[in-house]
Parts: C-alpha cells; structure tokens; sequence
C-alpha cells in the first residue's frame, strides 16, 4: 500500500483467478489508513473511462469488492497474474491500473488514435446545450448554450425556469446540458457564454457534487480551440443517479474568492416531471 502524490491512497494486488474471479478482499492495513468507511457502493474506473459499479461487502473475514467485480473480470479479461493498483478518491471511486492485462496491450494503440482526434474541435453528438432567450432573474448564470442558432420557448421554458428557480435559489453561474443518449458520455463542455462573461478560472482537477450529496473527481480538458470540457465523471453519474435519454443535467459552478472553479454541484430535471 501506498499513497500518491496528491495523497489519494492506494494499494496493489495480484489477481488470482481461483480466488478473485467473483470478490476481491481489499486489504486490512489499506483500511485501516482510511479516515472514514467506504460506501456500500463504489466505482471502479479504468485508464479509458470506462467504469464498473461494484458492491462493497463485509464479512468476518474482511471487506471486498464483490457485487459487480465479475463483470470487471470478463471485461478486460482478467486471466491471472495481472498486477492490479487500486487508487481512492476518498469518496466512491477507486481509480484501477492493470499495466500487464490484456485489454492494456490491446488498446494502446486505439487509444493514442482517439487521443489524437479527440485533439480537434467535433460537434458532441450526445450532448444539446438549453439557449434561452432571456437570462433568468432568479440566477446570474442564466443558462447558455454553445451556439446562438436555436432557443427554446413556450410552456417548456417556464417549467424549466421554474424548476430551475427551486433548485438554485443563489447566484453562481450555472448552465444546463441536455442528453441526447448516455453511451459513451465522455465529456460536456463548459459555455464560453459563462466562462469568459464570468472570468471563470478552471485548474485541471474539479471536484463534481451529485444529486445525493456525493463528490467525484473530474478533470478540466481543454481543446485546440480553446474550449474546456469536464471529464472522467459522466458515466459515473448516469450509473448512480438513473439519468436516462433527454434528461437535463443543471451544472451550477462554483467560483473561489478569486474566481477559480473548483466545485461543480450537478442537478437532475427529468423531462416527465412536473
């Protein structure tokens, strides 16, 4: 066991196929370097994004990841002798490395390719921003989109304000982000509506608060041309908070005294609900 430099804890193990393929014991002296318990449920997340809900169960003869490991396992797939490094946010995530597994070595070069494009600025065919033709009174942000072509008006609007309204009673800035679909979410980007009319500073780390209270570890990317996408957290969010197709996800940012951002609370508006 160990810790990084940015004081996350972590530690290793060897996968062992005979004993691991269903559960995984995570070690005593990790445990016992934890300032508080681990939620019954948490988040495994690969190097690519990719994440895996998992139980967290107790026994008398330890504490394992159980409820979900399986599907890790076949995932890569885990054959044996991997050496795994299980890296805590402190929260409900653990960041895994498997630098000798199979979908390692397979996947280097698919994904410096998707690095590479990923480079270039590319409408997100997953993700519709809300324009509105007025900013609301209720909150300095308003909500903006990326573009100015298209507006949403009508009874749609003043449910959406009003929901909006109850939700932020402050004055933080704040955007909302529609979801076409959920696969393969794997970043949003922030309005420059908001981030230059605002003079937001962003580092590379924010930390994102969901619905439930819960705080995850995003990370700030930002393309050639200029803009700035959260990442590293979406799928996280669909997965514990049941997001599903054409939901709005309200981003409120909130700045420090010197204007740098570095927590974002998220909100859910299911589009049924009245």
């Amino acid at each position: 066991m160990g810790s990084s430099e940015d004081n996350h804890p972590e530690f290793f193990r060897t996968f062992h196929p005979d004993h691991n393929s269903e559960n995984l014991r995570i070690p005593d002296a990790f445990l016992e370097h934890l300032s508080k318990k681990i939620p019954e449920k948490v988040v495994l997340r690969d190097c690519y994004d990719d994440c895996w809900p998992v139980e967290i169960v107790e026994t008398e003869d330890g504490m394992f990841f159980q409820g979900g490991w399986s599907m890790l396992v076949s995932s890569y797939p885990l054959r044996g002798g991997e050496f795994m490094v299980f890296k805590y946010d402190g929260h409900s995530a653990f960041d895994i490395k498997i630098p000798n597994s199979h979908k390692s070595k397979k996947q280097k070069v698919a994904s410096s390719v998707s690095q590479e494009e990923a480079k270039l600025p590319t409408g997100e065919e997953d993700e519709e921003e809300v324009v509105m033709d007025q900013p609301m009174n209720s909150a300095k942000g308003g909500i903006f989109g990326r573009g100015s072509n298209r507006s949403v008006t009508g009874s749609h609007v003043m449910n959406l304000e009003k929901r909006i309204t109850d939700l932020f009673p402050s004055d933080n800035p704040f955007f909302v982000t529609k979801f076409k679909t959920i696969n393969g979410r794997k970043d949003v980007t922030i309005p420059q509506a908001i981030r230059k009319g605002y003079g937001l500073k962003f580092g590379n780390r924010i930390k994102i608060q969901d619905p439930k209270g819960r705080l995850h570890d995003g990370k700030i990317a930002i393309w050639k041309d200029g803009r700035h996408a959260i990442t590293n957290f979406w799928k996280q969010l669909c997965m514990f908070n049941n997001v599903m197709k054409d939901d709005n996800v309200i981003c409120e940012l909130i700045p420090s005294t010197t204007n740098t951002c570095r927590l974002i609370k998220v909100q859910i508006i299911h589009p049924n609900t009245d």
